[in-house]
């Protein structure tokens, strides 16, 4: 996740809550059908859900994983790839033959990780 996709998801959070807010108003003001009611409710869940689905993305740290031009890897954990190409900038600075190939920072995947710590086998 970038910096950019990351403060998107954190404004769509901050709109969902706002329009849940407003249809919950909604519903206590006005006297709705049943069926209006049930849509609104369905509407509300699912506008919950979603919330709860970029909240896992966006409050978690990721790791994220990546080489170093010399060879090896190491990895870094971090909300965004930004986040974490900073953090590896500051620990192991930005040498041009032997520091981070800033281009291989990835989220680490389940895959990926078996295939590194094999390298220790």
């Amino acid at each position: 996740m970038t910096e950019v996709q990351r403060e998107s998801a954190l404004k769509r959070i901050k709109k969902l809550s706002l329009r849940i807010n407003r249809l919950e108003t909604m519903c206590i003001n006005f006297k709705l059908s049943a069926d209006m009611a049930k849509d609104v409710d369905d509407i509300i869940r699912e506008y919950k859900r979603e919330i709860e689905r970029l909240v896992s993305i966006t409050e978690h740290k990721h790791e994220f994983v990546f080489n170093f031009k010399s060879g090896g890897w190491n990895s870094e954990w971090a909300y965004t790839i930004e986040e974490a190409r900073l953090q590896a900038k500051e620990k192991y600075g930005n040498g041009l033959e032997l520091g981070p190939d800033w281009t291989s920072f990835r989220i680490i995947t389940h895959a990926d990780y078996q295939n590194l710590i094999s390298m220790f086998h």
